[in-house]
């Protein structure tokens, strides 16, 4: 995945980190799980492998949006994520899709 694809997929990501080659870097790196990488339900129940993408890899990102975070903090976030998967790609994997993860995303009671 390039810069523009993973903007394309997530616009979430604010403009003042879409520039940074870390960002180009990280969206090579962590390509196929950001390709199923789906935000989860507000009424999920339990989480599922693509829920999880998202929550470990694109959040600290789509933070910026509310200022909870700065540009430069969330970039040095994905830089440690890169350095992670890359000292243990196996532990990685099992961090960003933790055991028993479900199949499906499970919602609670009167969600769509």
């Amino acid at each position: 995945m390039n810069i523009d694809q993973l903007i394309a997929r997530f616009p979430e990501i604010p403009p003042a980190v879409r520039g940074d080659a870390r960002l180009a870097r990280y969206a090579e790196v962590f390509d196929r799980w950001l390709r199923v990488a789906r935000e989860p339900s507000p009424c999920a129940l339990e989480r599922n492998a693509a829920n999880h993408c998202y929550l470990k890899l694109v959040s600290p990102l789509a933070v910026l949006k509310w200022g909870l975070s700065t540009p430069e903090r969330a970039l040095v976030d994905v830089e440690a994520l890169i350095v992670r998967y890359q000292d243990d790609p196996a532990a990685f994997e099992a961090w960003l899709i933790p055991e028993g993860t479900v199949d499906r995303e499970v919602r609670g009671p009167g969600c769509g």
